[in-house]
């Protein structure tokens, strides 16, 4: 009973901080593109927002699944019934994480070519007179660069600690699984 209180209680401390995380990645997002903070990479600003949404509305699916009665799917009345939710259930979440991939690549890629570009920040050039002057190149705001990094590694690593975490708890039920398998009786 105390574990499943603390799971419950660690599902909301990660909701709470994915709401800020995606109300952070929306604020910076829109005051980069309403000012044009990011002329070197402008669809940055841009997959912030678009990030920042996605992760308030898996936010708040999750925290539907969250606060969602258990029992309510075990009270249909047909096994095709339970088997017909459970399989929409499914093909909603694949979807749904298929597209969050893939939304996280695209921001993992925009922000490694940002980083790449802001690393020469001045260019050497030599004028038509033999004259060398420096060219300075558009840059990134670094708060928005660093939202956008932040927001990136926190949910890279939120990932991985849910699959990992996904990973034992199967383990430990396959587990107990084959225990009751060896002592039927016990």
């Amino acid at each position: 009973m105390r574990s499943t209180a603390m799971a419950r209680m660690m599902h909301k401390l990660i909701l709470f901080l994915t709401v800020l995380v995606s109300l952070l990645l929306i604020g910076l997002g829109a005051w980069s593109v309403e000012r044009e903070r990011c002329p070197v990479q402008p669809s940055l600003p841009i997959w912030m927002i678009l990030a920042g949404c996605l992760l308030a509305l898996m936010s708040a699916v999750s925290s539907g699944l969250l606060g969602w009665n258990e029992r309510s799917v075990v009270q249909k009345k047909t096994f095709l019934g339970s088997v017909g939710w459970a399989l929409c259930w499914g093909l909603f979440l694949l979807f749904g994480y298929l597209i969050w991939f893939a939304v996280w690549i695209a921001g993992t890629y925009l922000s490694i070519v940002t980083l790449q570009s802001l690393r020469v920040v001045h260019q050497l050039s030599e004028n038509v007179d033999n004259q060398r002057t420096f060219l300075q190149q558009a840059t990134c705001h670094m708060a928005t660069l660093a939202g956008a990094g932040f927001s990136i590694l926190f949910i890279w690593l939120l990932s991985v600690a849910l699959s990992v975490k996904a990973i034992i708890s199967v383990l430990a039920i396959k587990r107990e699984y084959q225990e009751v398998q060896l002592y039927p009786s016990a």
